[in-house]
């Protein structure tokens, strides 16, 4: 035996009323019409809705003090249709379409699906053209906006596609100039795991194990003159004692990275 899923009970109290019966009859039409029942008779089908529309739904239905006998199935529901949608205030559901701006940060296709949500209460005589002039007026891309005042008159669809064709670009331009601005950055993605740090001894900050991260680098040191550290970390009196016994090399990049562990030792167990 086939089954059907029923629709959820309509929630009188809780939510848009008017959005919450919209989702109901939906369901309900659909519901009718899978298992074969919308051909059923008018009583029937009454039957079968006060059934699924819950407690709250049957109190609503027994305040319109309908005349049971030759009740249609289409009365009840212009009557749940009369009682869930109370005539609008046109003025203020305008006004809050009219309000509506894109956040900042927030998706273009997230404004446009509310924008298309809000323009459903306002009853305009054509939905597109409000859409597009809110869309226009109201986002936050500044630049695709002067194109499309420039145009004057683009249909909706070109609006839609040039805002999106935009936001694409920019999160393209945005990972290009991440990647090329951070170059250092690669490594720490490398087969997905975190980059080992050290507290380096030439420049006295936290960066990779690695000698060409080191921004002292190639740098003068402003107290002993040096090469290849910095002044904070500078310590010229045990250097040079140590260095007195030992070739210092600063042309090798492994006996650099590799020597100023080693020095850096001997440097704090004299201290």
């Amino acid at each position: 035996m086939t089954t059907f899923n029923l629709p959820d009970k309509l929630c009188i109290t809780g939510g848009n009323l008017s959005e919450n019966w919209s989702q109901f009859e939906q369901a309900l039409s659909i519901y009718l019409i899978a298992s074969g029942l919308d051909k059923a008779d008018d009583e029937r089908r009454i039957a079968i809705l006060l059934n699924i529309i819950g407690e709250d739904g049957v109190k609503v239905y027994n305040s319109f003090r309908l005349e049971k006998k030759d009740l249609k199935y289409e009365q009840v529901i212009k009557r749940f249709q009369e009682y869930c949608n109370p005539k609008k205030n046109i003025l203020y559901t305008r006004f809050m379409f009219y309000q509506r701006q894109q956040g900042a940060d927030e998706p273009f296709d997230c404004f446009l699906t509310d924008l298309r949500k809000l323009v459903k209460e306002c009853e305009f005589k054509s939905e597109d053209e409000a859409i597009r002039d809110r869309l226009v007026l109201g986002t936050s891309d500044m630049d695709t906006q002067k194109k499309l005042i420039v145009e004057g008159n683009s249909e909706l669809d070109a609006v839609i596609s040039k805002f999106r064709l935009a936001e694409i670009g920019r999160k393209h331009a945005e990972e290009v100039q991440g990647t090329s601005s951070k170059p250092i950055e690669v490594g720490k993605v490398l087969k997905g795991k975190s980059p080992r740090l050290i507290r380096c001894g030439w420049c006295g900050q936290q960066h990779e194990q690695n000698l060409q991260l080191c921004p002292a680098r190639g740098k003068e040191c402003t107290k002993c003159k040096k090469m290849n550290h910095f002044a904070s970390v500078c310590r010229s009196k045990f250097v040079k004692t140590i260095c007195q016994n030992e070739e210092h090399n600063t042309n090798s990049d492994e006996e650099f990275y590799c020597g100023s562990i080693n020095k850096m030792i001997l440097i704090n167990k004299e201290l």
